[in-house]
């Protein structure tokens, strides 16, 4: 993605705007159980497969967990061995019930386990900055580790004064001509128009740091670790 000055023409004239080229409806990789980052397969703009492995976390605790209830589950096993020998019944009972429960939790620790290995919900070309700094990092449950795109399916992104959104809003549907400097122009419909005022930037492309034309600063409020890029900033 980059930040640009376009020309867009169309009613009632010419329109200056900075503009993004991004990913239709990217899916967003996130990390499904928490862990340490100890490998990071992939690189920004490889092309992957679905079910591809992206990264590999770590957690020794879940792993720990896991033990001790697979040890606990052979003990109860055993124990209800002896109450059957013994013919109480109603005891049996209880262990097999425990027995039950412990299957159970063994179940969602192993599945907790397999997903620290994280593998691509779809095709598409890989989308993360400094991948590498990811790694040793811990990641709680539903941290964002990459983005995943399809490079045929992409849109372009203006960012607008408020003063034009009516004129905007009128040329929903229509195809507008797209003229980029230095390039041929385009054409595109205008599908969609989100009116919406807020303190964080859109995509980091249209701020300053990005190289956009967008001033903005860090926010204290949100320059806490695991916050997205936007969310760290401010205009």
């Amino acid at each position: 993605c980059c930040a640009s000055l376009f020309f867009v023409v169309g009613w009632p004239g010419a329109y200056i705007a900075p503009a993004i080229v991004d990913y239709a409806q990217p899916a967003v990789v996130r990390s499904e159980s928490s862990g340490f980052v100890r490998e990071i397969r992939v690189t920004p703009g490889e092309l992957v497969e679905q079910g591809q492995v992206l990264a590999i976390l770590e957690n020794k605790q879940l792993q720990f967990e896991l033990d001790d209830l697979r040890l606990t589950l052979e003990e109860s096993r055993l124990l209800c061995r002896m109450k059957e020998l013994q013919s109480k019944p109603a005891e049996s009972l209880a262990e097999l019930e425990r027995i039950a429960e412990l299957n159970k939790r063994i179940f969602e620790k192993e599945e907790q386990l397999a997903q620290l290995i994280v593998r691509a919900p779809q095709r598409g070309h890989v989308i993360g900055r400094n991948l590498d700094a990811l790694l040793g990092r811990y990641l709680q449950e539903g941290e964002q580790i990459l983005i995943l795109g399809d490079e045929s399916r992409k849109q372009l992104q203006l960012s607008v004064a408020q003063d034009d959104l009516a004129m905007f809003a009128a040329g929903i549907g229509q195809e507008i001509k797209i003229r980029v400097p230095n390039q041929a122009a385009i054409s595109a419909p205008l599908t969609t128009l989100e009116p919406q005022a807020g303190l964080q930037p859109k995509h980091l492309s249209l701020c300053a740091i990005g190289g956009g034309p967008i001033p903005v600063r860090e926010s204290g409020a949100n320059s806490r670790e695991g916050a997205s890029e936007t969310d760290r900033y401010e205009y």
